[in-house]
């Protein structure tokens, strides 16, 4: 949808404006999506990012060896043409991550009914910020695995790593 403007913007906030415009006359009441746009400047080691409703993305800051939430507070697209988004900033580093993952995720239940929750997601992350994106990628896999026991998930479970490596 955002190609159809065919406008080049750098404002991650703007361009969920404009997406929101576009979709709000295509989408029946009752229904929207949820995003998160980053946009990463390798240059000036930076993280500009805008979400519309989704959930509170991770970052691991690796000079301080913490892991935040990208806080957003705007909501989903597709309900209203009144909305706006807001653009963040923040800087992302050599041996920073950006976790991104829908809600089906956290919200994956065990047998018992027990959600995998943030809290779990984010132990897991901290005790492997040392792996490479493909290793941390299995463990995230195998515990989802180990934590439904084969059950099938009743939403999508996706995520997406992203490891701030020196410049080439």
């Amino acid at each position: 949808a955002y190609l159809q403007s065919k406008k080049l913007e750098r404002c991650p906030g703007k361009i969920l404006a404009e997406v929101n415009q576009l979709l709000c006359p295509r989408t029946s009441p009752g229904l929207f999506a949820t995003a998160f746009l980053g946009i990463v400047n390798l240059e000036d080691s930076t993280l500009k990012y805008a979400a519309a409703g989704h959930n509170l993305m991770l970052h691991y800051q690796s000079s301080k060896s913490r892991l935040v939430h990208l806080d957003t507070e705007d909501f989903p697209l597709g309900m209203s043409l009144e909305f706006t988004y807001s653009s963040h900033e923040t800087q992302f580093h050599e041996g920073d991550w950006l976790i991104l993952y829908t809600d089906g995720l956290v919200d994956l239940v065990s047998p018992s009914g027990e959600a995998f929750g943030t809290p779990r997601l984010e132990a897991l992350i901290l005790s492997s910020v040392q792996c490479g994106p493909e290793a941390l990628a299995e463990r995230i896999k195998k515990e989802l695995n180990q934590h439904c026991r084969g059950a099938l998930p009743c939403d999508d479970v996706t995520f997406i790593l992203l490891k701030g490596t020196a410049p080439a």
